[in-house]
């Protein structure tokens, strides 16, 4: 599952006609570039304390409740910048810029800590697209905050590579100004409306915040297009949601691995100990 990136894509790709709805969750589920209009139809120890023995939870069946996520043992690199609880601002631009590097702080201590053999690596949307730098997520905002932040990348690890979305943003519709009739919708996922995944979990962190996992394969030709997802309810009502895919770049046919480069715990993990960051 792959994702719009911001504000632009609904400019560029909403001339004519535009759609009475762009759907986020549907377009983050089907991320082929042609397809997607047709489709659209806590700090320090606290953050870390939610986080770990995540993989207990991979183990119920269904969508069965499981005990609250507890804290990891893996410690971050040491070049890897400490994040801080941080509040999603979006009044102006300058708001959001820094809410987008807060969360791009956050992602990347929560990687390093999770993953720490996993190496971020440009991911192109196109075949033709030019390479961009490796070592970090592109990072986007938009002023919708049904559209929110976004984090998309490759990631590689044991010679092989795959895609890594995030989204932070808020529920409900919003009505976009520049294309009237049309729409930016986000939705709560939860294991009941999940029904194309093949397993769905739902429970608590350690503070209480919602958290949904999941895993849904999807038969791409003679191959599987697998993600492995999480979504927190952070503070303040915004849906946090991590993916990470078996595929690469914007190409839905483009499955690279076997499986993604991220397991099911460790995108839970990550979604957890950025959630608790979230103060509102």
């Amino acid at each position: 599952m792959n994702e719009l990136m911001n504000q632009e894509f609904f400019d560029e790709r909403m001339a004519t006609p535009p759609p009475s709805t762009i759907d986020i969750d549907r377009i983050v589920a089907h991320r082929r570039r042609r397809a997607l209009v047709r489709r659209s139809a806590a700090t320090g120890s606290a953050a870390l304390a939610s986080v770990a023995a995540i993989a207990v939870a991979f183990a119920l069946a269904g969508s069965a409740r499981s005990q609250p996520i507890r804290p990891p043992t893996a410690a971050a690199s040491s070049t890897t910048a400490t994040p801080g609880s941080f509040a999603i601002r979006t009044g102006t631009e300058a708001d959001r810029q820094a809410t987008l590097d807060s969360l791009q702080t956050a992602l990347e201590y929560a990687m390093a800590t999770n993953a720490s053999g996993v190496a971020w690596v440009f991911m192109p949307d196109l075949a033709a697209e030019t390479p961009g730098p490796d070592g970090h997520p592109e990072m986007h905002a938009s002023a919708y905050p049904q559209a929110g932040f976004s984090a998309r990348s490759g990631l590689a690890a044991d010679g092989e590579r795959a895609g890594f979305n995030l989204r932070l943003s808020a529920p409900g519709c919003a009505t976009v100004k520049e294309h009237p009739g049309a729409a930016v919708c986000n939705s709560v996922y939860d294991c009941a409306h999940l029904d194309s995944a093949s397993t769905c979990h739902q429970t608590t962190t350690v503070t209480g915040l919602p958290l949904t996992t999941w895993t849904s394969r999807d038969q791409s030709g003679a191959r599987t297009l697998i993600t492995y997802g999480a979504q927190v309810l952070v503070r303040g009502g915004y849906i946090l949601k991590v993916y990470a895919t078996n595929q690469w770049g914007g190409d839905a046919d483009a499955i690279s691995t076997t499986e993604p480069i991220l397991t099911p715990a460790q995108v839970a993990a990550i979604s957890v100990q950025i959630g608790e960051l979230v103060t509102g």
